[in-house]
């Protein structure tokens, strides 16, 4: 008897189980995260009522899913996006309400460490945004009220080691008041290789005086030799200029010499004839 309730109450749980996994893993997307960066929209939550919890499903836009009771806002057919991320089809979770949730479910492909950012927009309060891994807080961004309701601004959540394969991605909303665009995961490890680099940049800009100002040095020395060369140059010029005018003028002498001796000469014969 014993032996025939255990395999009752096993097959039970098993039954249970199954039938828990069906409806946790019904995913609205195919949505494979891996190596760089992967984007899920907010209106790309699992299907079902049991995939997602809204304390008021009557209210608001649904124009993206129009069959579930979370609200969505196309922003194509508004026509009223501000700003943000870069898309083409721009779209949101909005009229939320405090304790509301959404679930995702994701198939890693590749293991490793994920930093997980959400484009977020609010215009009357901080607001709040849990992010679970499998049940595991990753971590939490409060949204500030910034420029409006469609001016979105991306908040680091945090950091999650995910292994390959099934996973769900919870993400609550503990007080309300904030549209939910969408969220982003980046391959952690090159995430720190790009800020590294980013760093590591920065000596080698502000290196560059350091190395031209002795070259402004030698060419300033090189300048005033120059200076001092032509200067040498003009003196010696003006010597030998200055030279040769004596040299004239002793010839000049010598001439105006000669010639007062012949008048003398000639005027003394005169008088002898």
């Amino acid at each position: 008897m014993l032996k025939k309730f255990s395999a009752i109450t096993l097959s039970s749980i098993l039954i249970m189980a199954l039938l828990s996994i069906s409806v946790m893993a019904d995913p609205y997307k195919d949505i494979h995260v891996g190596a760089g960066e992967t984007v899920i929209e907010g209106v790309w939550f699992d299907s079902g009522a049991d995939n997602y919890y809204d304390t008021n499903p009557s209210e608001g836009n649904h124009d993206i899913r129009p069959d579930e009771g979370v609200q969505t806002y196309d922003y194509l057919i508004n026509n009223d996006y501000v700003g943000g991320r870069e898309t083409d089809t721009p779209s949101c979770v909005a009229w939320i309400n405090a304790g509301e949730w959404v679930q995702y479910t994701i198939q890693v492909d590749v293991a490793g460490k994920y930093q997980l950012s959400a484009w977020l927009a609010s215009d009357t309060m901080e607001a709040g945004f849990i992010a679970y891994y499998d049940g595991t807080q990753i971590g939490e961004a409060i949204c500030e009220p910034f420029d409006g309701w469609h001016d979105y601004t991306l908040y680091t959540v945090g950091s999650v080691d995910m292994t390959a394969g099934t996973h769900v991605i919870k993400v609550e909303f503990p007080d309300g008041g904030l549209n939910f665009e969408s969220m982003v995961f980046d391959d952690a490890a090159a995430v720190a290789a790009i800020q590294a680099a980013t760093t590591t940049e920065a000596p080698t800009t502000t290196a560059a005086p350091t190395t031209l100002a002795p070259a402004t040095t030698v060419a300033a020395a090189d300048t005033t030799a120059a200076n001092s060369d032509a200067a040498a140059s003009g003196t010696t010029a003006s010597g030998d200029n200055s030279s040769g005018s004596n040299w004239i003028i002793w010839v000049i002498i010598a001439v105006v010499v000669v010639v007062v001796i012949v008048v003398i000469i000639i005027l003394v014969t005169r008088k002898k004839k």
